[in-house]
């Protein structure tokens, strides 16, 4: 069976950029992008992208909702 590689967002949410068209690959890098924001900024973490890994501190964290 053959999927598709794009998704049309606005089947279900209106007002998206691209008429609501996105690949599932660019979903997937803008996710990692927020990903690798969130341990950066958010818990103090790091990234290592030769490795392609996240370093997460152990101590505890707070994650605040909203921050652009």
């Amino acid at each position: 069976r053959q999927f598709s590689e794009y998704y049309n967002i606005h089947r279900t949410r209106i007002n998206f950029p691209n008429n609501g068209l996105d690949s599932f690959l660019n979903m997937a890098r803008t996710g990692v992008y927020v990903v690798d924001r969130v341990v950066q900024e958010q818990i103090k973490g790091g990234i290592n992208l030769k490795e392609n890994l996240w370093y997460i501190p152990i101590p505890n964290f707070e994650i605040t909702a909203g921050l652009q």
